[in-house]
């Protein structure tokens, strides 16, 4: 509100917000996702922009908002851990270490992981968390004036304290490997302070 043309920011906001409560209200069930797509759908439908030149709320990727920058930007569903699921994946499969199998027994009735599967999931893995270090760093670095990072925990003061508790002495790569999602790394910088480095 205290920023130039605040108030026409202000009601424009609002009225996001109204839309949003309207259209989730209407569908219990949607997800962000399905609400994403309507906003695009809406925004194809209506060319009619001129009430929002040069102002007004913008929803995407992380990945679409790669060179552009914001006034304020808002990081929302921090806490919503990384896909791992893939490593259930009885083959796996890396450029350098090859394919890695599933062993059988000779009866058939049970498997075991193999030592060359376990190690293509280990670069995989690396791969995966360096990946997504780098979308973190893309995002927080879109905001010009204000950065707002959001994201939820059953107990936050209890996740933090269990955080710092873990991390003395800086934030471990193994933790990071162990808590795949950005609020969690984010958590964890807040709890162990900036000064400390990570390894």
């Amino acid at each position: 509100s205290a920023a130039p043309d605040g108030g026409a920011r202000r009601e424009d906001l609002e009225a996001f917000f109204a839309l949003a409560a309207a259209w989730g209200d209407s569908r219990p069930s949607a997800t962000v996702g399905d609400f994403l797509r309507y906003v695009d759908k809406s925004r194809e439908r209506s060319k009619d922009s001129s009430s929002a030149a040069g102002r007004g709320v913008r929803i995407m990727t992380v990945h679409a908002s790669k060179g552009l920058e914001f006034p304020v930007v808002i990081l929302a569903g921090l806490g919503k851990r990384a896909n791992i699921d893939w490593k259930k994946s009885p083959l796996q499969l890396h450029r350098d270490a090859g394919a890695g199998f599933m062993k059988r027994d000779s009866s058939g009735l049970t498997e075991r992981t193999t030592l060359c599967r376990e190690y293509a999931m280990e670069l995989l893995e690396r791969e995966q968390l360096s990946e997504e270090l780098r979308v973190l760093y893309v995002a927080m670095t879109r905001a010009r004036e204000q950065l707002i990072m959001v994201a939820s925990f059953q107990n936050a003061q209890k996740k933090l304290v269990e955080v710092e508790e873990e991390n003395v002495g800086g934030i471990s790569s193994e933790y990071c490997r162990r808590a795949p999602s950005f609020g969690e790394w984010i958590a964890a910088a807040v709890a162990c302070g900036a000064e400390k480095s990570i390894d």
